[in-house]
């Protein structure tokens, strides 16, 4: 019992430590990027329990290629320059952890839109009767995720505007489209495998691109992490 109440008062703070985080990046932005994500969130829903077309597909694109280009890439945007603005950007490189804080809080912002795109393909899932392989959806899920943040921390490390740079995260995304926007979630019919594991052929090239996603991802978070040990960079 004592080791169950240590795990929950972990994992309560551990959640208000996210929260906190979530809402430091987001500031007075998060009542409209809760909108656009409940929209997005109750269209992927839709879709997916009622079957609308091929509900799986269809709910892939909504809950993860949209928000991550269209919530992730202007809530990471100003990523260094909300701390530039407010005068504070010193204060935090001065900091021994400044590197690890701003990997917090970007995420913070990925790691909550992967959660609910999780859920909404968890239910994609079971709403079409098991129709496709659920685990490689949800490898390639968190590996676009996690370009969306690792490339968010390297152009916002090196250009001062956020408008600069999350054009350039866009890009930087539409670069990498063939991997990204590749749906993992063709119909079973037509993949062959179970219901958590396609077949050998999609198999493969699924995790080929979820490898080349993470590399990219590690790619972009060493070098952010290199240009943040350079303070005279970003003091300007």
């Amino acid at each position: 019992m004592t080791a169950q109440r240590v795990s929950a008062a972990a994992l309560r703070a551990w959640c208000g430590q996210a929260i906190g985080l979530l809402r430091l990046q987001l500031g007075g932005r998060w009542v409209l990027f809760l909108a656009a994500d409940v929209v997005l969130l109750i269209s992927g829903l839709f879709d997916a329990l009622l079957g609308l077309g091929e509900s799986a597909a269809t709910a892939y694109l909504t809950v993860v290629i949209a928000p991550a280009l269209l919530l992730g890439v202007p809530a990471l945007a100003d990523l260094v320059s909300l701390e530039r603005d407010a005068g504070s950007l010193d204060l935090l490189l001065t900091a021994p952890h400044a590197a690890r804080h701003l990997l917090a809080r970007a995420a913070a912002v990925t790691g909550a839109m992967l959660l609910q795109a999780w859920l909404v393909l968890a239910l994609t899932w079971w709403a079409t009767d098991l129709g496709f392989a659920l685990v490689p959806a949800l490898f390639h899920s968190a590996a676009a995720f996690a370009v969306v943040g690792a490339a968010a921390l390297f152009w916002t490390t090196r250009l001062e505007s956020a408008g600069a740079a999350g054009s350039a995260i866009f890009i930087t995304v539409l670069i990498l489209g063939a991997w990204c926007f590749d749906v993992p979630v063709g119909p079973r019919a037509a993949t062959g495998g179970s219901a958590f594991w396609p077949g050998a052929e999609t198999a493969v090239s699924t995790l080929s691109n979820v490898a080349i996603l993470v590399a990219a991802a590690l790619l972009f978070w060493l070098a952010a992490r290199r240009r943040l040990s350079r303070t005279a960079l970003l003091l300007r």
